[in-house]
């Protein structure tokens, strides 16, 4: 074992209630290294390390690892007669996200492997089936793994992020092969990744409710404070924990499980587009468990904590952002 597998090691252990078992630690840090033994030859700020490879069109990507708490203390808003302080009143979700879909068509894709390794990693095929060049700066992409691959991109996603195009623009007509390591993703004791992905791109910038392809709803929450605080940090990576106040302000219950989080990072009056390639983001779920019944009644209020693993970046000096979603 080299130093960086032992420093990664050590770093893991840092982290607070790890939720992954001993197998899935040890894929990150394997993903790690491999990353690590290749990050000279390209590397990028984002929610992705993009990998250059030979090859006509072909890039490599691993997802950051992010997973979520919930407090289990659901306090009671104040009154409407009284006012809330202004950290826990920040901004409201609006009604919807309407995206429109990029002319990216999604071949094959499935998960592959190498050798006698793990099948660890997100095969597919992408053509611009378009009239421009389309890169990082024009769209992104939504990775899920689902148990059932014909359901909703989000309404049966078990895992989901959001990933960048590949780094040389894809010309008009071109198919390119890109493949992609998602750290985190359900995987057996093997490390074989055990649910159907699917990868959708869209265009970047949001679209009008009505002239969208695609509308993601969104819940009446209000988002309050928002702490990020580094937990443990090496060359290429770092650790860290997000805490986010959050009040349910409209009138019916929001299910935890059908609660979905866009956390994204900007420099201090740069744009606040989420889908801005230049944004350092993630996305996820609150509450994996299908099984579960929380609930976040009207005039209820919760933190909830993300423990992420990004690029190395000071975070303590971004401005953080939320965007939430419902299934």
């Amino acid at each position: 074992m080299n130093d960086f597998d032992e420093e990664l090691k050590q770093r893991l252990r840092a982290l607070p209630e790890l939720p992954f078992t001993p197998e899935l630690a040890d894929q990150i840090r394997r993903e790690a290294r491999r990353a690590s033994s290749r990050r000279s030859s390209s590397r990028r700020r984002g929610s992705t390390w993009l990998v250059g490879a030979s090859g006509v069109g072909v890039a490599a990507a691993m997802a950051w690892l992010v997973w979520a708490g919930i407090d289990a203390d659901h306090r009671a808003l104040p009154k409407p007669n009284q006012t809330l302080s202004a950290s826990a009143s920040r901004a409201v979700s609006p009604a919807d996200v309407g995206l429109s879909t990029a002319p990216i068509s999604v071949g094959f894709i499935g998960v592959t492997g190498s050798g006698a390794g793990p099948r660890d990693t997100v095969t597919a095929t992408l053509t611009n089936v378009g009239t421009v060049p389309l890169g990082q700066e024009d769209v992104f992409g939504v990775l899920s793994f689902q148990s059932d691959a014909d359901k909703d991109l989000l309404g049966a996603t078990r895992w989901v992020t959001l990933v960048d195009a590949p780094a040389q623009p894809i010309q008009p007509g071109q198919t390119v092969t890109w493949t992609f390591r998602p750290v985190g993703a359900p995987a057996d004791a093997q490390g074989n990744l055990t649910l159907s992905p699917r990868l959708v791109f869209f265009k970047k910038g949001l679209a009008p409710a009505a002239q969208a392809d695609v509308v993601w709803r969104t819940p009446r929450l209000a988002t309050g404070r928002i702490a990020v605080e580094p937990t443990s940090q090496w060359p290429n990576g770092e650790a860290f924990t997000v805490r986010v106040h959050v009040s349910n302000v409209g009138s019916t219950p929001v299910r935890l499980h059908d609660l979905l989080a866009i956390l994204w990072f900007t420099e201090p009056g740069a744009s606040e587009d989420w889908t801005d390639h230049r944004a350092t983001r993630f996305m996820a779920q609150v509450d994996p468990d299908p099984a579960s019944a929380r609930l976040l009644g009207p005039g209820q209020e919760t933190d909830v904590v993300f423990r992420l693993i990004g690029p190395p970046v000071d975070y303590a000096l971004l401005s953080p952002h939320v965007q939430w979603i419902l299934r």
